[in-house]
């Protein structure tokens, strides 16, 4: 759906979009002045812009729909208003006849094999399978296809961008081909009216829906590179021929089901049922590099900071920090790292993996038809078939996360290149700096430095710095004052 807002978290709980399928029949001008019957056991369902010359399939309720048609049932729509309502995915469509205003029977121009002055020109569903909603509207720019040509990448998608300014003269183009996909023929129709079966806004289409399982193992997912799915996806985007300056990918927005910003939609197709759990891990590929990195990003910072801290005793006295403090002890931070840290470095973590979960993110679609003959309230059905899962993507929604883990990185590289706290010595002619004795988290180097002044009893309970005392022992020590001298 163009315009679904859509929100998803590591893909556990994800929502489900209604798409519909109807049928499509292009009609001459004087279709009202035909006496025989629709012959449809020819059509190539779902196929928009060819037939083959043996039969394929048929569109499920041609009989019925020309009834509707003779019997003037049916909505009339200028060519703005028809381009307006079939463009916009986000709503339940019913089946349209489109009748030309350049075509009559006598010319001879049907695609019908048993009868060529027939006032069917042709006619199609406008997807068959569950990996293919995204161009339910794609027969609407038709006659931007050449022969031959396969719907997806190297033509122009098909929105009322494209479209609308093209209404006045909106042409479309089906062809004629053989089983080898040679082109026999081929019928550019002028498009004069549009009759519509209606359509509808059904809000209580959509679902949410989740997986246990993926609860269970959402943590275990295979590994992808997040420069390498921008590049991709902004090629895909280049591909349609749509913008990818920073202003038109934020009008894409975040989690926006976009139906040109679907990827391998060819394999999911492919996977039939199981392409949920292969998107559900692709679109989760990244989420564990992220956890990750966010473990390696506080043991790094948790590192820095520790040797500050330790680093500081030869500048200034301080209190222990212990996990059970007595006296004037101190405690240990509860997240490891002091708030001031430890609370940015959360946040980043939580806005890049949100950020993650709306740039990559399952799409599964709710399959309906229109069936006039069902006697339902609104005549769509259920079509279980058509239902299926395809991986979106949000290009903005990946360049944000790269600025987020760049912040980050930047951030960590400026916090590791400050010096760490010293002091100059004693000695007036010498102007060398003393600092703590490099110990990391190594317990034997901080067992070695922290040996007490002899004679000092609970010294762990006070204020300590480090220096020497009037032994000339260097260590740990709560009395003053103390030397920094570098001889002996």
């Amino acid at each position: 759906m163009t315009n679904s807002k859509f929100y998803s978290w590591n893909c556990i709980i994800f929502s489900a979009i209604p798409v519909t399928k109807y049928q499509v029949a292009l009609v001459t001008s004087d279709f009202l002045h035909d006496p025989q019957p629709w012959n449809n056991t020819w059509i190539t369902d779902g196929l928009f812009w060819s037939t083959y010359d043996e039969p394929i399939g048929r569109a499920d309720h041609t009989a019925e729909l020309r009834g509707m048609l003779l019997e003037n049932q049916l909505e009339r729509l200028d060519r703005q208003a028809c381009v307006e309502r079939y463009i916009d995915t986000d709503i339940r469509h019913k089946d349209v006849v489109i009748v030309a205003s350049n075509i009559s029977m006598d010319q001879g121009l049907s695609l019908v094999p048993s009868n060529k002055n027939s006032s069917l020109i042709y006619m199609h569903g406008t997807f068959t399978t569950r990996s293919k909603w995204m161009w339910t509207s794609a027969w609407m720019c038709s006659s931007w296809h050449s022969g031959n040509i396969t719907v997806g990448m190297g033509q122009p998608w098909c929105s009322s961008n494209l479209l609308l300014p093209h209404a006045d003269d909106w042409l479309l183009k089906s062809w004629r081909q053989d089983n080898n996909g040679a082109v026999l023929r081929e019928v550019l129709l002028s498009v004069d009216y549009c009759l519509s079966a209606g359509a509808e806004q059904i809000p209580q289409g959509c679902a949410i829906r989740y997986s246990s399982i993926l609860i269970l193992i959402v943590t275990l997912i295979i590994v992808g590179g997040l420069i390498i799915v921008l590049v991709k996806a902004l090629t895909a985007l280049v591909g349609y021929e749509q913008s990818v300056d920073f202003k038109s990918l934020w009008q894409m927005g975040l989690g926006h089901v976009q139906a040109y910003a679907i990827s391998l939609t060819e394999t999911w197709g492919n996977m039939g049922e199981n392409a949920f759990y292969a998107t559900a891990f692709l679109a989760n590929g990244c989420q564990i590099i992220l956890s990750s990195g966010w473990y390696f990003a506080n043991s790094l910072l948790s590192r820095m900071l520790l040797a500050r801290q330790w680093s500081q005793f030869i500048t200034q006295r301080k209190n222990l920090r212990v996990s059970e403090p007595t006296g004037d002890q101190r405690s240990s931070y509860t997240l490891s790292l002091p708030y001031r840290y430890s609370i940015p470095l959360l946040i980043a973590s939580a806005m890049a993996h949100w950020l993650m979960s709306q740039s990559l993110f399952v799409v599964q679609t709710l399959g309906f038809m229109y069936q006039p003959t069902h006697k339902t309230d609104d005549g769509f059905v259920r079509i279980p078939d058509l239902d299926g899962s395809v991986l979106g993507f949000s290009a903005i929604g990946m360049i944000l996360t790269i600025i987020t883990l760049g912040i980050l990185l930047i951030a960590l590289l400026a916090l590791s290149m400050r010096k760490l706290p010293c002091r100059k010595t004693d000695d007036a002619e010498v102007s060398e700096v003393i600092r703590m004795p490099v110990s990391a988290a190594c317990s034997a180097a901080i067992s070695s430095a922290c040996h007490p002044s002899a004679g000092e009893k609970e010294a762990e309970l006070l204020p300590l710095q480090w220096g020497k005392d009037e032994t000339g022992v260097w260590g740990f020590t709560s009395r003053t004052p103390l030397g920094y001298s570098l001889r002996g």
